[in-house]
């Protein structure tokens, strides 16, 4: 980390178990546009302290640690559908508070490894206001799409944060078949 940066403008998600610290994050929900879903078994508890599964499809898909599928020795997280996803999509994501990265540019780090995304496979990273949709562009955001097989991929996503922002989020996502490994996820304030 460079002299001139504060460790508070620093956030590394933990992405594995092994020897990376891990952040404190708020979930954030903000309210849909659509009437709540019928109630459904509760979600499983999520693999990684301060991330969920969001979208439509939650209840199809699961993430949880692969001890299997490493990267740099040592076990990855893996989000995948449960059943016929259907096309619904759902993302595996993290909310951050905006306030140190406000007026700044958010850069994101994350490894993705796929295997067999047919239909759509995302990592992405935007920023929240107050009144933005729970899903959707926000206030700005920086996708990108995942190839349908690949080994683990470094991606780098940038969004430049308003000073009246609310919330940094950061997920990978999936709309179909297919697995998606993740890693080595980091966020910083630039």
């Amino acid at each position: 980390m460079a002299a001139m940066r504060s460790p508070l403008l620093l956030a590394t998600v933990m992405a594995s178990l092994i020897g990376l610290p891990a952040c404190e994050f708020q979930v954030y929900s903000g309210p849909g546009a659509m009437p709540p879903p019928p109630p459904v078994a509760p979600p499983a508890a999520s693999p990684l302290a301060g991330w969920s599964i969001q979208g439509r499809g939650e209840s199809r898909y699961a993430a949880e640690v692969d001890g299997d599928v490493l990267r740099e020795g040592h076990p990855t997280i893996r989000f995948h559908p449960t059943q016929d996803a259907g096309g619904a999509y759902a993302t595996f994501m993290t909310t951050l508070e905006a306030a140190p990265f406000r007026g700044r540019r958010a850069h994101a780090i994350v490894y993705v490894r796929t295997q067999g995304v047919t239909v759509r496979g995302d990592a992405w990273l935007r920023v929240q206001g107050n009144d933005s949709p729970a899903d959707g562009p926000g206030m700005a955001t920086s996708i990108t799409r995942l190839a349908e097989s690949a080994e683990f991929t470094r991606y780098e996503l940038v969004v430049d944060v308003p000073v009246d922002a609310a919330s940094v989020q950061l997920g990978v996502g999936l709309g179909g078949p297919g697995m998606l490994w993740m890693d080595g996820v980091t966020v910083e304030a630039r």
